[in-house]
C-alpha cells in the first residue's frame, strides 16, 4: 500500500513522522522506528480513506489535508480499499510521501 498526502499545517505541527506513525497506527505495518505495529485493522477490515484521513487529523498542527491518496498494487486511487477475508492491510511508512 502507498499514500501521498499534501498537508496544509500550522505553527504547532508535530512533524511527517508522526503522520506516517498515526496512518500506520490505523492500518498496520512499520512504523518511522522500524517498530511492526498490529493497527486498528483486523484480517479482512477494508482500508477507509475517511479513516485515515482521520488518522491524519490527530496529529498536532495539521489544519487541512487537501490531498489524499491512497494505492494498492500501485494503482492510485480515492475511494475505500477491499480487503479479502483471508487478507492483512499493512502498510510501511517509508511507503507514506508528502507532496
Amino acid at each position: 500500500m502507498d499514500i501521498e498526502i499534501t498537508l496544509e499545517t500550522t505553527d504547532t505541527f508535530a512533524g511527517n513522522d508522526e503522520v506516517r506513525n498515526a496512518i500506520v497506527d490505523y492500518i498496520g505495518g512499520v512504523n518511522t522506528e522500524g517498530q511492526n505495529v498490529s493497527g486498528d485493522l483486523a484480517i479482512g477490515d477494508d482500508v477507509i480513506e475517511g479513516e485515515v484521513e482521520f488518522a491524519i487529523r490527530t496529529v498536532n498542527g495539521v489544519y487541512d489535508v487537501p490531498h489524499l491518496d491512497v494505492s494498492k498494487s500501485n494503482s492510485v486511487s480515492t475511494t475505500n480499499h477491499t480487503v479479502n477475508n483471508n487478507q492483512l492491510a499493512v502498510i510501511q511508512a517509508e511507503d507514506i510521501v508528502f507532496v
